[in-house]
């Protein structure tokens, strides 16, 4: 950490030179003169005093809390879910719960983006978390499904704002060739903490009962709120707007688009979460989001290519090679990372007879190879300078380590199912966090840009994960119902695809349940074959990045400043 604290004096000595200089150029990176980047330099260091290292760790300390939360209540509901239902006797929302956070986080993700471009980070931030508490708040005094899933809604509104705000205020403070390790943290509290989720939901439902799921982020974001408040100035952009007032920036903003967009995500959404489950496949409500969400689409991407400059997502960034491969790899690698810590306890349950809390236990390997290879990552990337070399050495051991999850069986041996998760643990990890340095690195000396590129790169992140679960959830479904229904006396499709595993067990005769831990066993191979297919996407995708190095700091491309001299 000693190092982020070095890196971010020296990113502030290099923002100091550029407001010395008038305009955007300055921003852009143009240099100052001589005597006032000597003066800078050399007096920057004495002003450096312990307070100001403490206000940097309370900045990053609380950004990094407002992470735990948001990544926590992204995956403690479904644990909960069984008693929610049971007080409200609401089964039939139960896909809701969860659907409603991933339709508001993932549908205004690009707008908080834009908020970032036009208010202060700090302000924008700490309203993100503000909201998020708020739907937490409905959520654990409710007194009815509906409310409940209000809140989750709101709760997905506030996290969109401050998971994206995490990267944009680091890019801020830390020095680009020390961000690797700084992103490998941020990697490392999203997936040990939605590793460990279950867990914790698990022991708050047995306890003080499934309210305290949501009361649980009340002090934690308290804390981020007081420790951002406390921590060290931002220093941004000084020409935020690129010149506009912030009137005509709202007035120029990409409406049109932002009505497309969220159209797009909840029909998106609505097919991975209602699809087979709540709605038939071959159903009209179906059948109508087919239609819709593909001219949505189709819309969206037309209207970005004509809206130029005002774009929500600006083709000038979208079509830049190493941002282009950058995100599809981040959706791909996100998918992997929500299907491993969700469907690896259901395996240790179905398979192998395992209660939840010897589930969550059982897959500690996995989180402590993401812990060691987060670290190993980053520390690499940072003394080596190239990410890319580790997004391909790491999405090649993530296929061959999903590939050998997906030979999973009820009578796999200790040592396979442990040497299984290190595995694909030290590969997602080894390349997890790649395209939040593309972002930063490509766009290193255009920060408007980045900003948006960071936004947009976390939105993938957000639809990969509602993608990977919900297929995983399909796959598992749709094989469980074709191996059990007709063998197992009582068991209906309706039942399979609308209870639990325990609840399952429950019904069936004692002498059926080797028969229906090895149909999950085998269904639950189906999932990790998904899994694989992920991974080998993002090995080919990989291979299509541009190699820069974070050493670089003025990383962007001459082509890319030849073309923005051009305009």
């Amino acid at each position: 950490m000693s190092s982020t604290l070095v890196a971010s004096s020296e990113l502030k000595n290099e923002k100091s030179i550029k407001t010395t200089s008038s305009g955007e150029q300055s921003v852009q990176g143009t240099p100052s003169s001589p005597s006032s980047s000597s003066a800078s330099s050399t007096s920057a260091p004495t002003k450096k005093s312990v307070v100001d290292y403490i206000r940097l760790f309370s900045l990053i300390i609380g950004i990094c809390l407002g992470v735990i939360i948001g990544a926590l209540d992204m995956n403690i509901v479904s644990t909960a879910l069984p008693s929610i239902t049971d007080q409200f006797h609401s089964s039939q929302d139960d896909g809701w719960y969860g659907t409603a956070y991933l339709m508001t986080l993932s549908a205004v993700q690009l707008l908080w983006g834009h908020l970032y471009k036009a208010f202060p980070a700090k302000v924008v931030f700490l309203s993100a978390l503000g909201i998020f508490e708020i739907g937490c708040i409905v959520s654990a005094t409710a007194s009815s499904s509906a409310a409940v899933i209000v809140g989750r809604a709101v709760s997905g509104l506030g996290s969109a704002g401050f998971f994206c705000g995490c990267l944009i205020i680091m890019s801020y403070v830390v020095a680009l060739r020390f961000r690797p390790m700084v992103n490998a943290l941020t990697g490392l509290l999203i997936g040990s903490t939605q590793a460990m989720a279950p867990v914790v939901a698990g022991a708050l439902t047995s306890g003080p009962g499934w309210r305290w799921c949501f009361w649980i982020s009340l002090p934690i974001g308290g804390a981020a709120a007081a420790l951002v408040l406390l921590g060290c100035s931002i220093q941004e952009p000084t020409d935020r707007l690129n010149g506009k007032t912030l009137r005509e920036h709202w007035v120029s903003f990409d409406w049109v688009g932002l009505g497309l967009w969220i159209p797009f995500i909840v029909c998106f959404i609505l097919i991975l979460q209602c699809g087979g489950s709540q709605y038939g496949w071959t159903s009209g409500s179906m059948v109508a989001l087919y239609v819709l969400t593909p001219i949505l689409l189709g819309a969206y991407v037309t209207w970005q290519w004509r809206a130029g400059e005002n774009a929500l997502t600006p083709a000038r960034i979208m079509s830049q090679r190493s941002m282009m491969a950058g995100s599809l790899y981040m959706l791909f690698n996100a998918a992997v990372e929500s299907q491993l810590p969700y469907f690896l306890p259901v395996f240790f349950q179905a398979a192998q007879g395992k209660n939840a809390l010897q589930a969550g236990t059982d897959t500690l390997p996995y989180l402590m190879s993401l812990v060691a290879f987060f670290i190993i990552a980053g520390a690499g990337t940072t003394a080596v300078g190239y990410y890319v070399p580790f997004m391909i050495v790491g999405s090649a051991i993530l296929s061959v380590g999903a590939g050998l999850l997906s030979t999973f069986t009820v009578s796999t041996l200790f040592g396979q199912w442990v040497g299984y998760q290190v595995i694909a643990g030290a590969g997602l990890a080894l390349g997890f966090d790649a395209p939040q340095l593309t972002a930063q690195t490509v766009f290193n000396e255009a920060e408007h840009d980045m900003t948006i590129a960071l936004t947009i790169i976390t939105s993938l992140m957000n639809l990969g994960g509602a993608l990977g679960v919900s297929i995983g959830t399909l796959v598992l479904n749709n094989r469980a119902t074709t191996l059990l229904v007709g063998r197992v006396p009582g068991l209906t499709s309706s039942i399979i695809h609308n209870s639990g595993l325990t609840d399952i067990l429950s019904l069936v005769p004692a002498k059926y349940g080797s028969i229906v831990s090895a149909a999950y066993a085998q269904a639950i191979q189906g999932v990790f074959y998904s899994t694989t297919a992920f991974a080998v996407l993002t090995f080919v995708i990989a291979w299509f990045m541009e190699w820069k190095s974070v050493k670089d700091d003025h990383a962007a491309s001459s082509g890319d400043k030849e073309k923005g001299k051009e305009k």
